[in-house]
């Protein structure tokens, strides 16, 4: 669905009187002025960000299968579009609390866990988590002046459950 298209009027903007010191936000308006085309590196640095996800599972599973499903965290960002940019720093961990009496242990202790092959429903489960967690703290967060004086507006909730109406995903 072409959000961005559907919902216009919420670019990046400057609330800096004076010109920005660093070549790549030179790029950006002043928010009280008419948007202006952005150059090359200020379209690129704006897919810049980093992500921390952790998904948590009381599921018994071994360090191998918790690395599975942190992977699986990439193919929930891919959905929404991310493209994992260079300079991003994203990071995933995943954790199981299953096992926990084993960590005081002084004896050799027998573990649970998951066998791989119904490891499948905990992959589906981690991309569609990671999906629903990045939207709802998109519909949740609000205008924000970040660094460099760079003002980032919130979603607005009822334009996405429009453009969702418009383009028949909700009824």
């Amino acid at each position: 669905m072409p959000v961005g298209r559907e919902i216009t009027g919420l670019r990046y903007c400057s609330t800096l009187a004076t010109e920005q010191s660093r070549a790549w936000l030179r790029g950006f308006a002043r928010c009280d002025q008419p948007a202006a085309p952005r150059n090359d590196e200020a379209n690129d640095q704006l897919g810049r960000g980093s992500i921390i996800v952790i998904v948590a599972t009381d599921a018994p599973m071994l360090p191998h299968q918790l690395e599975r499903i942190s992977r699986r965290v990439a193919m929930g960002l891919g959905k929404l579009g991310s493209v994992a940019s260079n300079g991003s720093g994203d990071l995933f961990l995943s954790f199981s609390t299953a096992n926990r009496s084993n960590a005081a242990a002084d004896t050799v202790e027998h573990i649970t866990a998951l066998p791989n092959d119904r490891m499948n429903p905990f992959f589906q489960a981690t991309i569609d988590a990671t999906e629903e967690v990045v939207v709802n703290a998109m519909l949740a967060a609000e205008t924000m002046v970040g660094a460099d004086g760079l003002r980032a507006h919130q979603l607005p909730g009822d334009r996405v459950l429009a453009a969702l109406r418009k383009y028949g995903r909700i009824k």
